[in-house]
């Protein structure tokens, strides 16, 4: 409209033509707008709804300095890099401890991950597998589980040493169990690591040992409850920041967005059809823009 060595009238004449093609045209673009929302309003209906459950813990890394026999000791804080954090992020997200998780809470048998669906992607793949099964050869539980990765989130808060696991389900209260799950077990990751290094040190920390068994044990058992303990396991070095509750209101799919988009959409669309069938009565219109520039400026 504005390209090419054209006069201001005849610009003025191009926007005020739109305009009125644009508002003989508004009960159609009502209507198809409408349209596009009840289609918003469907989908939602349709579409189970998914809750994200989250849990925060901090990375403290600590160093004894004094561990004599009067049992004192001085911890000093030691200082993390990024690369260290995002090794532990790494930590998070393995299979190995993702596994343990799995297996643990008996997630294979939950209805959610048998489907395989999480997504277009993993719901095309599943049709894929149903139509060539020899293709992808897999079986239900590996399918199950990583169904289940898929929706464990594990991201770093910034540039702080803080790590928030969240966890995504049809059920509020499975998302608050697998994100304490997944939270202790990456405790008792570390613990384990821990009494690896004990072992390899020397007799002089083996009083030490005992202490650190327990703990483990209590990383361990809340696992299987979904329950982090009442005190914290400070040989870990890790620090929960409270326990994943169930969320009250669904993360997916969010009522006003959708419908929002879905007007947009349809505001869009049903402009660009208004704009491409009016191509057919341009010859008139234009003639008549013609027939009116040529008309004196008093006389418009």
């Amino acid at each position: 409209m504005w390209a090419g060595n054209r006069e201001i009238e005849h610009s003025a004449v191009r926007v005020a033509e739109l305009g009125t093609t644009v508002w003989r045209a508004r009960w159609f673009l009502c209507a198809w707008m409408a349209i596009w929302a009840a289609a918003g309003v469907g989908y939602i209906i349709l579409v189970k709804p998914e809750f994200v459950s989250t849990v925060e813990i901090v990375l403290e890394p600590r160093h004894v300095a004094n561990d004599g026999p009067e049992d004192e000791r001085h911890y000093h804080q030691l200082a993390l890099d990024s690369e260290q954090v995002d090794t532990e992020l790494h930590v998070l997200r393995s299979e190995g401890l993702l596994r343990g998780v799995f297996d643990q809470l008996n997630l294979q048998d939950s209805p959610e991950l048998a489907s395989g669906q999480n997504g277009f992607w993993s719901a095309t793949a599943h049709l894929l597998h149903r139509l060539v099964p020899n293709l992808a050869p897999y079986d239900a539980s590996t399918r199950a589980f990583y169904a289940f990765a898929d929706r464990v989130r594990c991201l770093r808060l910034g540039l702080s040493y803080v790590i928030m696991i969240s966890y995504r389900s049809r059920d509020p209260v499975r998302a608050a169990q697998v994100a304490n799950a997944v939270a202790m077990a990456y405790i008792g990751d570390r613990l384990a690591h821990k009494r690896a290094q004990i072992d390899r040190t020397g007799a002089y920390r083996a009083s030490r040992v005992a202490v650190l068994a327990k703990q483990i044990e209590a990383a361990r058992q809340s696992i299987r409850t979904a329950r982090p303990p009442a005190n914290d396991l400070y040989y870990s070095d890790v620090r929960l920041l409270g326990a994943a509750t169930p969320p009250l209101a669904k993360a997916f799919p969010k009522t006003g967005p959708t419908v929002i988009f879905a007007l947009g959409f349809g505001l869009i669309s049903g402009l660009t059809l208004v704009l491409f069938f009016r191509r057919g009565r341009s010859v008139p219109l234009a003639r008549r823009n013609q027939r009116w520039l040529q008309l004196p400026v008093s006389a418009r």
